[in-house]
Formats: C-alpha cells, sequence, structure tokens
C-alpha cells in the first residue's frame, strides 16, 4: 500500500485526498514526521479550501501523534470555531480536552454535544464515557459501555473503560469478565490504552474478586 502511495505522491498528476489518506497511513503505522512533511507540502500550495481544511484536520492527529498535544488542540479548535464541524473534529477537540485536563464539567459539555452530533463514532462515545467516570456518574458511564462494548467488540477503549465502571459500581466479577476481552481486541499504534495499563485493570479486579469472596 505505502508502495502505491509514494508513487501517488510522487505523480505529476497528484490528488491532494490521496496524500491526505498517504499521511494518515503513515501516522497509523508510526512515521508521522514523515506525514507532518506530506501535510506542511499540500499546505505550502495553493489548494481548495476544502483540501486546505481536511489537512489541517490530520495535522491536528499527527501533531498529537507527535506529542504537540496543545498545538493539535489550538488548530483543532481554530478549525472548530471557523465552521469546520465533522465527526473526526468532535472527537479529535473532545479527546485532547481530556487529555489536557481541561475543567471536566466544560469538556463533558462539549462531549455531550459531539454524541448529540454522531453517536454511532464510537469514539465520541468513548470520550463521553471517560466524562461520566471522571464526574461520578457511574450509571451512564456503564451505559454507555454497554453501548461501546455491543457496537464495537474490537475496541480496546471501550471493553477498558466498561470495566472501570463496573468496577466503580462494585460489579467485580462483571468488571473482570470485561477486563479479560481487552487481550482479544485490535490494537494499533492509535490506542490510547497501554497493555500495562490493562494488565494492572485485571491484576486489582483478580485481588478485588477474591476479597468479595471472603
Amino acid at each position: 500500500a505505502f508502495k502505491y502511495y509514494e508513487k501517488a505522491y510522487k505523480s505529476k498528476s497528484r490528488k491532494f485526498t490521496v496524500d491526505i489518506s498517504y499521511a494518515l497511513a503513515l501516522t497509523r503505522a508510526g512515521n508521522p514526521e514523515k506525514a507532518l512533511k506530506i501535510i506542511n507540502d499540500i499546505l505550502s500550495l495553493r489548494v481548495t479550501d476544502e483540501i486546505k481544511k481536511k489537512a489541517k484536520e490530520s495535522r491536528c492527529i499527527i501533531n498529537y501523534r507527535l506529542g504537540n498535544n496543545e498545538e493539535a488542540y489550538e488548530e483543532a479548535t481554530e478549525l472548530f470555531d471557523e465552521g469546520y464541524r465533522t465527526s473526526n473534529m468532535y472527537c479529535i477537540i473532545g479527546y485532547l480536552k481530556l487529555l489536557l485536563n481541561h475543567p471536566i464539567e466544560e469538556t463533558y459539555k462539549f462531549c455531550q454535544k459531539a454524541y448529540e452530533y454522531d453517536s454511532d463514532n464510537r469514539d465520541n462515545v468513548d470520550n463521553l464515557a471517560v466524562c461520566c467516570l471522571r464526574l461520578g456518574d457511574y450509571e451512564k458511564a456503564a451505559e454507555l459501555g454497554e453501548e461501546l462494548i455491543e457496537n464495537f467488540p474490537k475496541f480496546v477503549e471501550g471493553w477498558y473503560h466498561a470495566a472501570l465502571a463496573q468496577e466503580k459500581l462494585g460489579n467485580f466479577k462483571k468488571a473482570r469478565e470485561y477486563a479479560g476481552k481487552i487481550k482479544d481486541c485490535d490494537r494499533t499504534i492509535m490506542t490510547t490504552i497501554s497493555e500495562s495499563e490493562a494488565e494492572n485493570l485485571v491484576k486489582r479486579l483478580d485481588e478485588n474478586c477474591d476479597k468479595s469472596k471472603r
């Protein structure tokens, strides 16, 4: 795939939408530096407003992978305030608000709007579930967790946050069952829950299950 992407990128009749897809594929494959170069190359040229916005949206994701979270957030909110409101933009901004520890009430309101905008997008659902966990609304977090694991059974974050919600509700056996499903999920470089976090959750739940039997 990368061989064909590279060929298209170097072609005289290149299409910028393909270049953007190439950059995102590189980001997911662990090469955000090259991805950023491609996006910056596009933005240095005279392109349509639509391409410019799509390229900037992609640059937000790339900067996040590079650890430039503040920069990613600033560009994302600038695009959003200009009226560029897609499901992905809601996902990106909601996640970065959580990552940067913005006031949780403000973040919750944003993620609730994102959920209303597109509740079929797993990241919008997951962002709202995390907000509910942080606010202590464990019943709502559990409800969203059920929605995630039913609709996206290979999504690491879905099982992880569903397990956390059940743990908070004291349902340790159910939480342990959910945590055990994480190992069967699909992991990518974009997965936000590390293997060590998942393993620590399983270990903690095993201990809690043992205590509840005594």
